[in-house]
C-alpha cells in the first residue's frame, strides 16, 4: 500500500493501478492530494451553489411573469376605462351642444310667440276700440 504524507501525516492511497501521486516524492504527494480534495470540494460546492441559484432564477422568472401578466392586465384594463371616459365626454358635449341647441331655438321661439303675442294684443285692442265705436249706418 502505497502512502502520502498530508501535512506531515501518512495517508493511504487507494489500492489499484499507479496513480498520479505513486510518481510524486511523498512531501509533494501530499500537497496534491490536498489542492485535489479542495478542487473536489470546491466542484462540489460550485454545484450546489448553481443548482440553488438556478432554482432561484427560476423562482425570479415565474415572478417576474407573473408580475408582467398582471401589468398586462392593469394596462388592459387602463385602456378599457380610458376607452369608456372618451365615449362618456363624447356623449356630454353632444349632450350639452344639444342643450344649447335647445336653449337657442326656445329662445328663438319665444321671441317669434311674444312678437305673435304683442300682434294679437294689438289686433285685440284695434278690435275693442272698434267695437266701442258706434256703428255708422
Amino acid at each position: 500500500m502505497t502512502t502520502i504524507e498530508i501535512i506531515g501525516q501518512a495517508a493511504p492511497l487507494p489500492q489499484g493501478g499507479p496513480q498520479l501521486f505513486d510518481y510524486l516524492p511523498p512531501e509533494v504527494a501530499g500537497y496534491a492530494a490536498l489542492a485535489v480534495f479542495i478542487l473536489w470540494i470546491a466542484r462540489k460546492m460550485y454545484g450546489e451553489l448553481l443548482a440553488d441559484t438556478r432554482s432561484r432564477l427560476a423562482q425570479v422568472e415565474s415572478s417576474l411573469s407573473a408580475v408582467s401578466q398582471d401589468h398586462q392586465a392593469k394596462t388592459e384594463q387602463l385602456a378599457a376605462a380610458q376607452a369608456e371616459l372618451a365615449t362618456i365626454r363624447a356623449r356630454l358635449d353632444a349632450a350639452q351642444k344639444s342643450e344649447r341647441s335647445c336653449e337657442a331655438r326656445m329662445e328663438r321661439l319665444e321671441e317669434r310667440y311674444e312678437k305673435r303675442i304683442a300682434e294679437l294684443e294689438h289686433e285685440i285692442a284695434q278690435l275693442r276700440g272698434e267695437i266701442s265705436e258706434p256703428f255708422q249706418i
